[in-house]
């Protein structure tokens, strides 16, 4: 269900109108009520707010942050469909980001296994992406949860490497409260003459669970940049993220 609500909303969404930007938040909120219509294994829906793009240390936009409409699907047999709709949130900003992602994954004994594709569009742009991942996550010692993840992206031929590792140092029926560290090593993926060290980041998600379906979430997180991308003239970087989550 979800492959066919994203086929029609891709196909809207390459109409290159300056209505489109517009009308995107109406856009987005009307796509989240489409899809609590559908009837899935496991399906989560979610729109959040962040007051920058940030990914691999770096904020990805000139100024401002950015709105995020994502939506997934459990298939059975380990299959999972995503998809997460990224736009500018400052109207002089003509960025767009469409992730649609097929992921698979095994368990074997306490650690699962996963890979995955991911598709990248930028209409705004007129440009797109493709990305293959591989990671495993495995719980640790004392509640820690640790998460390895190598990525290759096709137009920079270049690989991303990120170490993480959280533990929930809080949780009730209504509140949970994480925090969670990174590391990242770029190899030619986030900058192409770039091989080695990249960020580490420190951060704290903090969960309001509302009812048995629907949840709060305020995210933050502080980059702590290496030299190549001081080199690039960027600092160290702090962002926020609001999200509102519904599980179908």
């Amino acid at each position: 269900m979800l492959l066919n609500v994203f086929y029609l909303m891709n196909g809207f969404l390459k109409s290159k109108s300056k209505q489109v930007k517009s009308l995107l938040l109406n856009s987005l909120v009307l796509f989240s009520g489409l899809l609590t219509s559908y009837s899935a294994m496991s399906a989560e829906v979610s729109i959040s707010y962040n007051d920058k793009y940030v990914s691999e240390g770096r904020d990805n936009l000139d100024q401002g942050g950015a709105w995020w409409l994502g939506a997934s699907e459990s298939m059975g047999t380990g299959l999972s469909l995503s998809a997460l709709y990224g736009v500018a949130s400052d109207s002089s900003v003509d960025y767009d980001e469409l992730n649609l992602t097929l992921n698979k994954d095994w368990q074997l004994g306490d650690t699962t296994l996963y890979s995955y594709y991911n598709r990248l569009e930028y209409f705004e742009l007129n440009d797109h992406d493709n990305e293959f991942g591989i990671g495993a996550n495995k719980s640790l010692w004392n509640g820690i949860n640790s998460n390895v993840e190598l990525v290759y992206n096709t137009a920079t031929d270049g690989r991303f490497l990120v170490f993480n590792a959280n533990k929930s140092i809080y949780a009730d029926d209504t509140h949970q409260v994480t925090p969670h560290v990174q590391v990242g090593f770029d190899d030619g993926y986030a900058s192409t003459n770039h091989r080695g060290y990249n960020h580490t980041s420190v951060g704290l998600t903090y969960a309001f669970k509302v009812n048995s379906q629907w949840r709060l979430q305020l995210f933050t997180e502080h980059n702590f940049v290496g030299s190549q991308i001081e080199s690039e003239g960027r600092d160290d970087i702090t962002w926020i993220a609001l999200s509102v989550v519904a599980q179908l």
